[in-house]
């Protein structure tokens, strides 16, 4: 089940979150497909982000290039799910498995200098699950 949010409840959560950080910009990145951003993106680097093919994927990268205030570095990988990854103290934790193999590649050849644990996520994915679904980071 996919619960959709109106764009005035959107708009809203994001002028809180802008409310509740002041220091930083935020910017609203429609989410054209998929639950969630997550769904297709996610942080690999402290400045690099994994994103995969899909529609949704490209149009969400356009929107943060255009509208965003920083400058990222992409790195696209052919399987959406296969964007959803973590990056903990400098390591990329990422799924693994044949089901992703293209995708492992073009993290091993575009992030050559990060270090990486590959997880099997397969159980995770049969539910629409990924690794951020089950994570919760604390500094």
């Amino acid at each position: 089940m996919h619960r959709h949010m109106s764009c005035l409840a959107l708009q809203e959560g994001a002028c809180q979150l802008a409310s509740a950080f002041p220091s930083y910009k935020v910017t609203s990145v429609p989410v054209e497909g998929g639950l969630h951003l997550k769904s297709f993106m996610s942080m690999a680097g402290a400045s690099t982000i994994a994103v995969g093919q899909s529609r949704a994927a490209s149009a969400a990268v356009r929107c943060i290039q255009d509208q965003g205030q920083f400058s990222y570095q992409f790195v696209q990988v052919p399987d959406d799910i296969a964007a959803n990854c973590l990056f903990i103290n400098g390591t990329l934790v990422l799924a693994c498995g044949e089901k992703f193999a293209k995708s492992k590649e073009m993290f091993e050849k575009q992030l050559c200098g990060t270090p990486k644990i590959y997880l099997d996520a397969s159980e995770l994915n049969k539910v629409d699950g990924a690794l951020t679904c089950c994570s919760v980071l604390i500094n």
